[in-house]
């Protein structure tokens, strides 16, 4: 250990393997190694910490010049699971990663917001239990839908078997409802009432009249 001029503390090992680290304070607090007397750690005066840069720009900040990443893992668990957060240096985007087979999982809260299930792949947005490849808990919304207004779909709430309900406003006050009844799936009005029912057959119903029978053929137009 040795002292140098400019307020740099030298951690030096002379025998074998030559090593050194530098802690320094100008302004910053920065610990330098001797591969190209690069600089690794740094706090600076408003107290962010650097790595990988002598300036972060926030709490935190970890640079590296390919694929940064921030790992943290549980070692009091089997296998030793982690999250990595960084970046794919091959297509420049985000990268949020786990060992294979456990799920990913954001959660705002004590709410389950989202899961990728490893098994499968199936997402879950609002749960953490997904019935199909994509299950949503809640409406879904499609802003600006071919330039005519938001469309909404969600489930009837009223209804006592699922029924999906599609509008172009927030009210739902004129929506078409979408439900599997009898075998068949149904297009109905918001009173419930059928405007068009698909059999199980293939014969198909509008407004209570028969205008496909289950054999395709049309029996009026």
């Amino acid at each position: 250990m040795s002292q140098t001029g400019e307020g740099v503390l030298r951690l030096e090992r002379t025998g074998g393997i030559a090593r050194r680290w530098d802690i320094n304070i100008r302004p910053n607090f920065v610990i330098g190694d001797d591969t190209g007397l690069a600089d690794r750690f740094t706090i600076d005066t408003n107290g962010n910490v650097g790595i990988g840069t002598t300036s972060p720009s926030q709490m935190l900040e970890v640079s590296g010049p390919s694929e940064p990443k921030i790992r943290v893992t549980n070692t009091g668990m089997a296998g030793n699971p982690y999250v990595t957060i960084g970046m794919n240096g091959g297509n420049n985007a985000a990268l949020f990663e786990t060992p294979a087979g456990k799920d990913f999982k954001f959660r705002i809260g004590a709410g389950e917001s989202l899961l990728i299930r490893a098994s499968d792949g199936a997402v879950g947005i609002g749960m953490f239990s997904p019935g199909a490849k994509l299950d949503v808990a809640g409406r879904v919304a499609i802003p600006n839908f071919g330039g005519g207004g938001a469309y909404q779909a969600r489930k009837d709430d009223a209804s006592p078997v699922d029924v999906l309900m599609v509008q172009n406003d927030a009210s739902f006050q004129n929506a078409t409802r979408l439900r599997s009844a009898g075998g068949g799936v149904a297009l109905q009005n918001l009173a419930g009432a059928n405007v068009m029912y698909v059999a199980e057959s293939g014969a198909v119903q509008v407004s209570g009249q028969p205008v496909i029978n289950a054999s395709g053929q049309v029996l009026y137009a």
